[in-house]
């Protein structure tokens, strides 16, 4: 999870600073399992939505994601400076999602067995 004005930046670092051809990974360096962010969102929320596991296709489990920033970090100049803490709760604060449908559940595709 990267906060908006933190991936905007290195858009447009990416552009300005990267060398052409380049790939640039853009994404949150905080390694963050799929389940428990799942739980860090929910808490935002109230009634707390329950969250579902082993609702995605079938062979697409994932237990987290974690982009290599490095060669963001070297040649562009990628730095975060939203906490995922922090980013969460502006991104819910911003789009006004606290009050909600307590039909509504968290979908979160990932496998809880373990990596």
């Amino acid at each position: 999870i990267l906060y908006a004005s933190d991936f905007a930046f290195t858009v447009l670092a990416g552009l300005v600073q990267g060398k052409a051809g380049a790939t640039y990974n853009i994404g949150s360096p905080e390694p963050v399992e799929l389940l428990t962010l799942a739980s860090l969102i929910t808490q935002f929320f109230k009634p707390v939505p329950e969250i579902l596991t082993r609702v995605g296709q079938v062979g697409l489990e994932r237990n987290r994601l974690v982009p290599n920033m490095d060669l963001a970090t070297a040649e562009i100049g990628f730095r975060m400076t939203v906490p995922l803490i922090a980013a969460l709760q502006k991104t819910i604060d911003w789009h006004g999602l606290v009050d909600f449908d307590s039909n509504i559940h968290f979908r979160c595709a990932l496998n809880t067995d373990g990596p």
